[in-house]
């Protein structure tokens, strides 16, 4: 079939050498002669491709050489898990809260834990690992398509890309650089299949596919785009005389059962591959914390764009074209504009070639893989830009599956010019390659990992220290932000457990036990508002305490042993409100707005907060909902926001802004408050005003 590119003519080997032309060799997509023998891969190349993986390795030993200090505590709940299971006290499929992404990336850190304990470098190298695999795929990937020394360059373009990818590849929260190595190894199989069809290979691919889903559904990617691929070449193909015929001959010597059957392997293997994740979603496994799967409105899309291509885009490759002060500890310094603009061409320019490629049948491997790594980053940002999950700079982590593209046509790039020109090639990737380790290395130095004169830096972990207090001070247990909480939990080796108060409570089991003791400690960042708002409320209580300050925390100790939970700000133990309307509309038009006064009385024995935790969680606000008879319309309501905190017995007037509904009718309108993230009052019997509102026709 023409779409497998097998063909009898000379071709060029994957380093710019050139079979005889006065004795053609029999060659398929992978190179390999009618001998069976596979592209070179001796002595020389075997020695740059060690070489690429150790200058991988060894931009990253900074950041290992600081896994302490490094370690976050999305990477000590992965950790935490794996404690827990290789002692024998739980056994999980999925990190704590989660149903997104499973524990493979932790299971590859149990070697380590053997030989280190559990410690943060444990489970930072099997991260490692995952990149490591990533460097090996692209470089199978890349030899399948173009020859050894594309994928050779492949994978030294991608031990140096950017900064950034460092930090993915030393980040233990799930498996980044894993998830693009096994799409990046998916591929792969995927171009055997298409040399040799099968009904067991379907079923191999359909495990791959469902698999990748299971370690992390970031690999939707892939399958959007596998399938993509799929139905763009079938379209493609159809469209033609000779296509149609092709498939013809096709379905005929697989036949209508082959067919079947290899369509029904692939199902059943996807199935299997994803069980985990189908088995959770059946028992209803309780989740926390969840990526959204739905449509971004306009103007999130329209945010999406301009994040993608001043931060993300550039954040991804470790440059700064346009200046972003933020990119700074992102990408490093600066370099010259012109650099960093030829550096991003580079790769946009495999890009382009790898289109030209598809379309003008060049290439050593199955059209239909070919086709996939050229759609692959346009489904990649397709996706990102109508997403509602971006967020800041961070979120160029959805971007990084474009890797698998831009690294194995850049390489197969570097080959095509090196059939001209050697020279030319080695300059390419010399240049290319010195680029991102000057970048790399800039990085490492403006970041403290490395001195100027290019020595180890370790720098130093203050939670220890606050752990050290909390040892002397006879503490047990404590409470702290999501970002401390459970990084200090793995640090102590759950010798002092610290429970989450932030709106992530990956493990309420531990938060109960927490609960459970006589007294507490509390963790909170010395400069955050969460902090100021313990004081005001220790003191509003009159709670005997001692603050230490151990920057950059601030830790709270009970020195009679008693609790200081009344200061917490988390969900009201007790929801208890007066609401008294002092002015309201009777009579509304369809959709006409106006606002209410309310008097609102806090008749509870805990402070309502006004500003509730660094994201807004647990603040109380005023709101309103439209009843129908007893049936509440579906529309977010407005907020009006406290402008103090308001402690028990006292009270505060607002206005809530109110948006009549948008048919005629006789309405209710429910006046109450609303803890942000927790409960409406209204809902718990904490307090509510009703006010009958007649909504009249507008008139013709």
């Amino acid at each position: 079939m023409d779409s497998y590119n097998t063909d009898t003519r000379d071709v060029h080997t994957g380093g710019g050498e050139e079979t005889s032309g006065s004795a053609p060799r029999l060659q398929g997509a992978g190179g390999d002669s009618a001998r069976g023998r596979r592209p070179g891969f001796r002595g020389g190349r075997a020695a740059l491709l060690l070489a690429a993986v150790a200058l991988g390795i060894l931009l990253r030993v900074p950041a290992l050489y600081n896994s302490v200090y490094d370690f976050n505590s999305d990477e000590a709940v992965n950790a935490l898990v794996m404690k827990h299971m290789l002692e024998g006290r739980e056994f999980s499929l999925f990190n704590w809260g989660t149903t997104y992404y499973g524990v493979v990336e932790g299971l590859f850190a149990v070697p380590f834990v053997a030989l280190l304990g559990y410690e943060p470098l444990a489970f930072k190298l099997s991260a490692l690992v995952g990149f490591l695999i990533l460097q090996v795929s692209v470089f199978l990937l890349g030899r399948r398509l173009y020859g050894a020394g594309a994928g050779i360059a492949a994978a030294a373009f991608l031990s140096v890309l950017s900064p950034m990818l460092i930090v993915w590849s030393t980040l233990a929260s799930g498996g980044y650089c894993l998830i693009v190595g096994w799409g990046t190894l998916t591929a792969l199989f995927a171009l055997h299949l298409a040399r040799r069809p099968s009904v067991a290979g379907a079923a191999v691919l359909g495990w791959l596919l469902g698999f990748g889903l299971y370690i992390y559904q970031l690999y939707v990617v892939y399958v959007a785009t596998f399938a993509a691929a799929l139905a763009l070449a079938v379209a493609c193909e159809l469209a033609l005389p000779r296509g149609r015929e092709r498939a013809r001959r096709l379905l005929d010597s697989f036949g209508v059962w082959g067919a079947f059957k290899s369509l029904l392997a692939l199902g059943v293997g996807f199935a299997l591959g994803w069980a985990p994740t189908i088995i959770a979603h059946l028992r209803g496994s309780a989740v926390s914390k969840q990526p959204a799967y739905r449509l971004a409105a306009p103007g999130v899309i329209g945010a999406n764009v301009e994040l993608l291509v001043r931060r993300c885009f550039p954040a991804l490759f470790g440059v700064n074209p346009f200046g972003v002060p933020e990119l700074l500890s992102r990408s490093g310094p600066s370099f010259p504009l012109w650099a960093e603009v030829c550096y991003l061409s580079f790769f946009g320019a495999a890009w382009l070639w790898g289109a030209r490629s598809v379309l003008g049948r060049e290439g050593r491997g199955g059209r239909l893989v070919l086709a996939a790594l050229v759609l692959l980053p346009v489904v990649n940002v397709l996706l990102f830009v109508m997403s509602p999950n971006p967020q800041d700079t961070l979120s160029h982590r959805y971007l990084l599956p474009s890797l698998t593209s831009f690294a194995v046509l850049a390489g197969g790039m570097v080959v095509h010019v090196g059939r001209r020109s050697k020279l030319c090639a080695l300059l390419l990737s010399c240049l290319v390659i010195a680029f991102g380790l000057s970048k790399s290395a800039a990085w490492l130095v403006s970041q403290n990992y490395l001195t100027g004169n290019l020595r180890l830096v370790r720098k130093h972990e203050p939670l220890e220290d606050v752990l050290d207090l909390l040892r002397r001070e006879g503490v047990r247990g404590a409470f702290g932000d999501y970002w401390t909480a459970y990084k200090a939990t793995l640090l102590s080796r759950e010798e002092i457990p610290v429970a989450s108060i932030s709106i992530w409570d990956r493990n309420p089991e531990m938060t109960r036990a927490v609960r459970a003791l006589p007294t507490a400690a509390y963790i909170f960042d010395a400069s955050s508002r969460q902090d100021l708002s313990f004081q005001e409320r220790l003191h509003d209580y009159q709670i005997p305490h001692t603050r230490y300050l151990v920057q950059p925390y601030a830790v709270y100790v009970s020195p009679a042993g008693q609790s200081l939970g009344r200061a917490e700000s988390g969900p009201l133990p007790r929801f208890a409100s007066s609401v008294a309307v002092e002015d309201a509309p009777q009579v509304l038009r369809p959709g006409e707005s106006a606002r209410v006064k309310i008097r609102v009385t806090n008749t509870s024995d805990s402070v309502w907060s006004a500003e509730g935790g660094d994201a807004g969680e647990y603040k109380v606000a005023a709101s309103s909902r439209w009843l129908v008879g007893e049936q509440a319309l579906a529309v977010e309501a407005a907020r009006a926001f406290l402008s103090r905190d308001v402690r028990p017995g006292e009270a505060e007037e607002l206005w809530v802004p109110v948006a009549a509904p948008s048919s005629p009718g006789r309405y209710t309108l429910v006046l109450t408050l609303v803890q942000e993230r927790v409960a409406w009052f209204c809902d718990v019997g904490g307090g509510a005003a009703e006010v009958p509102v007649l909504v009249k026709p507008n008139p013709d």
